[in-house]
């Protein structure tokens, strides 16, 4: 587990997600090395699993802004229709569809 912690970590490297943690008081700046390595287990695994929330959040934000602003209607329909009325034949249309 240390080991695939170290590996995101490293993917991490100068993404800016540093001073987010450290601005965040999640981990203070002289441990956060050690921290994205996965020496830190406990920490580790406490800020990873808040980067986890919120890059979901960013990416679930970032669809529902799109969605309401028009430009991913088309191409979510076949989704919707599927979440709205989970029927074999939907699904296959979700399927199907290049978009979804």
């Amino acid at each position: 587990m240390c080991s695939y912690m170290g590996a995101i970590g490293k993917l991490m490297t100068g993404s800016g997600f540093e001073d987010i943690v450290v601005e965040a008081r999640l981990c203070a700046s002289d441990s956060f090395e050690q921290v994205m390595s996965g020496k830190h287990y406990n920490r580790s695994v406490r800020v990873h699993q808040r980067m986890l929330d919120t890059l979901e959040r960013m990416l679930l934000t970032s669809l529902n802004n799109s969605v309401e602003s028009g430009q991913e209607h088309d191409n979510l329909s076949a989704a919707v229709n599927l979440a709205l009325q989970p029927t074999a034949e939907n699904r296959q249309n979700a399927e199907d569809s290049e978009t979804c």
